[in-house]
């Protein structure tokens, strides 16, 4: 069967499964890459309708979708990716190498968790823990799980990780349309999601799975999320 292209013209069989194949290996890098304009545009909309605790967590509502449907659609793209990342859910390689996910959370924990301990109070420190516990299994999942599951597409492994990690890093600064004062500023929020961003996929190759990766992810955002809703009086 011959297809027209969008010049009118006829395209052989081979030439648009060749435009399938591209549109497969990089869709990953297109939804991630999406994920910013869609944070930066519904975050500042929801400031402007909402107060600081309720525009957060619609931002994490609105974020959280957009995570499942891009996951989704990855999937339904390509079946491989979703065969190989229900893989990295089975059990590590290395528990030494899983062990390492954690450093993140004990110091995430003594810098920003333990200073407001005195302050926390147990309805904010349960709202930490579950929307610190969801984000973590979604965005490791989509950020992490599926960068891993695509990498027999690249023949060159730091490219994906590269890209993905920055990606995953800039969306960050989607938070900041928030309003919300973050220990350390602008810089230690991105820069810590980036760092942090490079330990997990570290391990996720190392182990085999992501599930340390989402276990750490949890408990950094547990830890982070009390200490930012008791630092902006939330």
């Amino acid at each position: 069967m011959i297809k027209l292209g969008q010049n009118g013209m006829r395209q052989t069989p081979a030439k648009v499964d060749d435009q399938e194949a591209c549109v497969k290996k990089y869709l990953l890098f297109i939804l991630q890459g999406l994920s910013i304009p869609f944070g930066i545009a519904v975050f500042s909309l929801l400031r402007m309708e909402f107060n600081k605790f309720d525009s957060f967590v619609f931002a994490m509502m609105a974020y959280w979708t957009f995570l499942v449907v891009a996951t989704i659609i990855s999937i339904r793209v390509d079946r491989e990716i979703g065969k190989n990342l229900f893989e990295l859910l089975g059990p590590t390689k290395s528990f030494l190498f899983s062990a390492l996910a954690f450093i993140p959370a004990l110091g995430v924990f003594f810098v920003a968790a333990l200073p407001i301990l005195g302050s926390l109070k147990l309805v904010i420190m349960i709202a930490g823990i579950l929307i610190g516990s969801l984000n973590g299994i979604l965005e490791e999942i989509f950020w992490r799980g599926l960068a891993i599951a695509n990498l027999k597409e690249f023949k060159n492994h730091l490219f994906v990780a590269s890209i993905s990690l920055v990606l995953f890093a800039v969306f960050h600064f989607s938070f900041l349309m928030l309003s919300l004062n973050y220990q350390g500023g602008a810089i230690n929020l991105v820069a810590s999601a980036l760092l942090m961003g490079a330990l997990w996929y570290f391990v996720g190759l190392k182990t085999g799975t992501i599930k340390y990766g989402i276990f750490a992810h949890q408990l950094v955002n547990a830890f982070a999320f009390s200490s930012l809703f008791v630092l902006n009086g939330i």
